[in-house]
C-alpha cells in the first residue's frame, strides 16, 4: 500500500504523452523476452507502441503447456479435426500451419483444420496465456506451449519490475515501453 501511494503521490499531475496528445498505455504481465509492434496484435499501427527488448523480464512461470483434445479443439474453433480419421495422417484438414508470422517470430495467422485465425483469435478462444505459442499434435490431441503472459503490446509488467529492481527509474522504463512518448 505504502509504495503505490508514494508513486501515486511522486506522479501526481504528471501524464504520458506522445505529440501533446494522452496515449493509451496498453501493458500485459510477461512478453517473454521482446515487446510486439501493435499492428501484428491490432488492426492499427501505434507510433508509440513498437516491438522493443525487454531482457529483464522476469515471469516466474514464463513457459507453460495446455492440452486440449481434437474435439475440444473443434468446440472453441468451430473446426472439425477430430472428424478426420487417425489415419488421414497428412490430410489437410488436420493440419495446423502458421502463413504469417509477427516482426518478433510469434504466430500472426494460423491455417486450422482448412480454417483462417488471427493468432489473437486463437488464443482467446482457447484461454492460451500468449500468442507466442507453439503446439504438436499428437494422435487425438494437441498440446500449446506458451511463452510470456498476455497480448505482448506496450509495457510488460514483469520487465518494468525487473528494470526497476536494477535501478532504472519510471521514466526510463516509460520511455523504454512506449517509443516516443
Amino acid at each position: 500500500y505504502y509504495k503505490v501511494k508514494k508513486a501515486v503521490d511522486e506522479t501526481k499531475g504528471q501524464v504520458l504523452t506522445y505529440q501533446g496528445e494522452l496515449i493509451d498505455p496498453a501493458y500485459h504481465a510477461s512478453c517473454g523476452g521482446r515487446t510486439e509492434n501493435s499492428e501484428d496484435v491490432w488492426k492499427f499501427q501505434v507510433p508509440y507502441l513498437r516491438s522493443v527488448p525487454c531482457p529483464y523480464d522476469a515471469d516466474p512461470q514464463p513457459v507453460q503447456a495446455a492440452s486440449y483434445s481434437l474435439e475440444q479443439v473443434d468446440q472453441a474453433l468451430g473446426t472439425s479435426l477430430s472428424a478426420v480419421p487417425a489415419a488421414g495422417g497428412g490430410n489437410q484438414a488436420r493440419d495446423i500451419k502458421v502463413v504469417e508470422r509477427t516482426s518478433t517470430g510469434r504466430p500472426k495467422t494460423l491455417i486450422i483444420g482448412g480454417r483462417r485465425f488471427p493468432a489473437v483469435a486463437v488464443r482467446d478462444l482457447l484461454g492460451l496465456r500468449s500468442t507466442n505459442f507453439t503446439w504438436k499434435v499428437e494422435g487425438d490431441s494437441v498440446t500449446f506451449t506458451t511463452t510470456g503472459h498476455g497480448h505482448g503490446v506496450g509495457m510488460c509488467q514483469y520487465g518494468a519490475k525487473g528494470m526497476a529492481e536494477h535501478g532504472y527509474n519510471y521514466r526510463t522504463i516509460l520511455s523504454h515501453y512506449y517509443s516516443g512518448a
